[in-house]
């Protein structure tokens, strides 16, 4: 079995090589969908023998489709310029090649990495490898996801997340996203979402996901991702 590999990318010089040599150890094909990048990561694609393309951004999911239909092959990797495929999931991933695919999709586990910290407990599954006559990418302006129809498993082995090199590049994000994010939800805000959805995912991260295990790096992430979803609510009700 062949895999496409599918990344979207403007402005990625820092991150591009490190995602593109985990990626020529196993994909058979590389599709890197562009919105106009000026620095110099058309150029390092190039080195890797990529497939480019230019498309304007208009919203994640509507590029990750785009790169979707341009994949030459059935299965599909998608991966963040800022990702890494882990040794462990190479290997994973080439085996699955050799035996063929049990599934019509497979979450696999992103662990998270900031400020050159590796916090244990920092970490979710997503859908990124898939059959795409089976799924695509459903249209969201940001937190973009894949619908799969048919069975999903599961892949321990990570996708290593480099997610942020300073504090104010995390703030940048994340007040880019929650202004995103709450263009397109449409709802009324109610108390319960603007001050105890924050209160009840920090203590989720903290106690359920064991984030207060990983000391203040984990009390950093988990006061920033409730403060994040503070924002949104906030933005909704602004403007409702």
């Amino acid at each position: 079995m062949k895999i496409s590999a599918i990344i979207i990318t403007y402005n990625e010089e820092r991150n591009i090589k490190r995602c593109l040599e985990s990626l020529v150890k196993v994909v058979d094909e590389i599709v890197v969908v562009d919105s106009g990048s000026s620095d110099g990561t058309l150029e390092i694609c190039k080195r890797y023998g990529v497939r480019i393309f230019l498309n304007p951004f208009i919203n994640y999911s509507k590029q990750k489709n785009f790169a979707l239909d341009k994949a030459s092959f059935e299965w599909v990797l998608s991966i963040d310029a800022d990702e890494v495929l882990s040794n462990a999931l190479i290997e994973r991933l080439n085996i699955l090649k050799y035996k063929g695919f049990s599934a019509d999709g497979y979450m696999i586990k992103r662990q998270n990495i900031a400020f050159g910290l590796v916090p244990k407990h920092f970490w979710e599954y997503q859908l990124r490898l898939f059959n795409k006559t089976k799924g695509k990418f459903v249209d969201l302006d940001v937190h973009e996801y894949v619908k799969v129809k048919g069975k999903v498993e599961h892949i321990n082995e990570p996708i290593i997340h480099y997610t942020y090199h300073t504090i104010t590049e995390q703030v940048i994000k994340l007040n880019k996203y929650s202004e995103m994010e709450a263009m397109q939800t449409k709802k009324k805000v109610s108390i319960f979402d603007l001050y105890l959805k924050p209160l009840y995912i920090f203590l989720v991260l903290l106690f359920k996901k064991g984030l207060i295990f990983d000391g203040i790096p984990g009390l950093h992430f988990a006061i920033m991702m409730a403060f994040y979803r503070y924002l949104v609510e906030f933005r909704i009700w602004l403007d409702s």
